[in-house]
């Protein structure tokens, strides 16, 4: 059967109920590991309680490791704990002690296949300097020290979030070396420091984007870029080079505070116990104004993993401890069991479970449909078939359709993620189409305005605004596609095309079925054999009737190149390499009483291969055709009902 399940405004909550059953011995218990259970990443964070309540560290020793990571001591406080042990592949015999008690735990490390995996980069400026800023005399400088555990460190933290609210250990994948230490790509940038120093936060990002794209032009990775070139500059009392933005393929972060972050696994524990001050006549204090090295790394480790939630698609969402608002302060959370002191409190906080940072349901679960998160190589369609929506203006319902099965629908209300659905199978697909009612969607995202995500089984997604829903209703979108399309090499010139090709065009595209779209753009692509998608130009043609003759406004947009005939002659031209976008082109056409027929052609380069196209009256009432075919004004309708 299928699994549906409806989630309103995320909440704050704890760990799941449905943990792994635990370990335990004489005076030790692990709750969240099962022994003999298989992981996909290479660190595991261990929870769990001690019989002595006064115990203030826990060792975990990986006997089946010989790497320097072999011992890690954790944290124990009021018979809790929190650990870490880094795997190697295959099986690992562990050992977890707290002063004279003991247990042993078999851990097995798989690593992932998943092709579909993040980057990190270090980006230097053009001198090729690797040295970051730093308060302390003799850092060491070993920023791929820092990066390796931090981004571990992530990628573990993401895994345990997203199990705790039942959704299992996925996460992200990483290039690692046959040491096991995270590939840091060091790489030199083009321009001097002082070239990004003057470069607006927007205009520094789109430079990275650009420029990492040429030197890493595959279609599998996320990236990661933390910039080495970050300064404060304490006489301005200024940090150049700051940034936290986050998107499409890339998460931008300055690197001004990675002295802050651990060393190794073994220093992580140490860093989020470490109450020094940020010295701000050296430094940049990025810390949410507590002002420690603990806090700086929390919030900046943080941060980093906020950068990388938009990356994978991720909006901002509503609640306080997601890690997709300022939930990302309080990362160390999830490692430690009290907040070291601060300039925020004088005094050592503990906290419950609750208050830990999390992924909100709402993240999580676009998380687990995404490409990056399915652990193990998958064949993916070739073909890009793009969720598609539809809204009843009479009901307010929508419907959500998806050739490959809908496994989650989500609604933002002013770019803050709302309620979702997801759809996870047991045995059977993913269902092709969901209908949401008005009331479902008033509950979901409540607002005047929202738009709606959707993602299919293969991790395509695509989103429509409310209004952009609305307005798809005043779109022609019934057409019939002609099985023969014309070569068009030469984009300085429409393709050649003799009368009489014409004529065979319109009478294969009349004998083809009709294809109606649910949304106001007419995708050309899905219509045409794969091999004959670039240089080419397609057609479709569109028969009506009439009441009377009349003098109408044909409106339309294209990608790329656009000819429209009506009953034979050309009624709208436009040579373009362009992307397509609503009422681009205007022309005023006469129809005649009776049968009218349109034949358009859309010529493709590379890249998207659309149309839009309308037509309205001399009141600029939209003009519709009906199912027996007969064109009528838009019929008025009630509002769709929104809050």
């Amino acid at each position: 059967m299928t699994m549906t399940r409806w989630f309103l405004l995320p909440c704050a909550i704890g760990f799941a109920t449905l943990l792994a059953a635990p370990v335990q011995g004489e005076g030790i218990k692990v709750t969240n590991h099962e022994s003999g259970s298989t992981i996909r990443y290479p660190v595991a964070l261990l929870r769990g309680e001690l019989k002595d309540r006064s115990a203030k560290e826990v060792v975990v020793e990986n006997r089946s490791s010989q790497r320097p990571s072999r011992q890690i001591a954790g944290v124990a406080l009021d018979g809790n704990f929190r650990a870490l042990a880094e795997l190697v592949p295959g099986e690992n015999q562990l050992r977890v002690s707290a002063g004279s008690n003991a247990i042993e735990l078999v851990l097995h490390y798989h690593p992932q296949t998943n092709p579909y995996f993040v980057r990190v980069i270090y980006m230097t400026d053009s001198t090729g300097e690797t040295d970051y800023q730093s308060q302390f005399d003799g850092d060491p400088q070993n920023y791929a020290d820092k990066l390796d555990t931090a981004i571990k460190l992530l990628q573990t933290f993401t895994a345990e979030r997203l199990n705790d609210i039942g959704l299992g250990r996925h996460t992200f994948n990483l290039e690692f070396d046959n040491r096991g230490r995270i590939k840091i790509h060091a790489l030199k940038g083009e321009k001097p420091a002082s070239y990004y120093y003057g470069l607006s936060d927007n205009d520094w990002y789109g430079h990275v984007n650009e420029w990492v794209g040429h030197q890493f032009p595959d279609s599998h990775s996320k990236n990661i870029v933390i910039a080495a070139y970050t300064r404060f500059d304490p006489v301005q009392k200024k940090v150049f080079a700051h940034t936290a933005l986050g998107g499409g393929k890339l998460g931008l972060f300055g690197g001004g505070s990675i002295f802050t972050w651990p060393n190794t696994l073994q220093d992580t524990f140490r860093v989020f116990g470490d109450e020094t001050p940020i010295d701000a006549e050296k430094v940049h204090e990025d810390s949410a104004g507590r002002k420690t090295v603990w806090a700086t790394a929390a919030t900046t480790m943080g941060a980093t993993l906020h950068e990388m939630g938009h990356a994978f698609g991720l909006p901002h969402c509503t609640d306080n401890l997601c890690i997709m608002t300022r939930g990302f302060d309080h990362l160390n959370r999830a490692f430690t069991l009290i907040e070291p002191r601060s300039q925020h409190n004088e005094q050592p906080i503990p906290f419950a479970d609750r208050d830990v940072a999390y992924f909100a349901p709402v993240s999580a679960a676009s998380l687990r449909a995404s490409r990056w998160f399915q652990l193990d190589e998958r064949r993916y369609g070739t073909e890009q078939k793009w969720p598609t929506f539809r809204l009843d203006r009479s009901t307010g319902n929508l419907r959500v359709r998806a050739e490959r099965g809908v496994r989650y629908v989500s609604f933002s209300v002013n770019d803050d993620a709302r309620g979702f659905r997801d759809f996870w199978s047991e045995g059977t697909s993913p269902p092709k189409e969901v209908v949401l009612s008005a009331d479902e969607i008033r509950q979901l995202a409540p607002g005047k305005d929202w738009t709606v995500n959707a993602i299919d089984d293969e991790g395509e997604s695509r989103s429509q605004s409310l209004s952009q829903l609305q307005q798809a209703g005043n779109f022609i979108r019934t057409w019939r596609f002609a099985k023969k399309w014309l070569p068009w090499t030469d984009h300085q010139q429409f393709p050649a095309a003799t009368s009489s090709t014409l004529t065979e065009i319109q009478r294969k595209a009349l004998a083809a079925p009709v294809v109606e779209s649910d949304e106001a753009l007419i995708d050309f692509e899905p219509h045409f054999p794969k091999e004959n998608r670039v240089n080419v130009a397609g057609y479709a043609a569109l028969k009506f009737n009439s009441p009377e003759r009349q003098t109408v406004k044909l409106l339309t947009g294209s990608d790329d190149g656009l000819r429209i005939w009506l009953n034979g002659h050309i009624v709208q031209e436009k040579l373009a390499l362009r992307s397509a976008r609503p009422d681009d082109d205007e022309a005023s056409i006469e129809l005649r009483k009776g049968a009218n027929l349109f034949l358009v052609e859309v010529s493709q380069a590379t890249g998207g291969w659309a149309l839009y196209f309308r037509l309205v009256d001399a009141e600029s009432r939209p003009l519709l055709i009906d199912s027996k075919g007969n064109l009528m004004p838009q019929a008025e309708s009630p509002a769709v009902p929104v809050q």
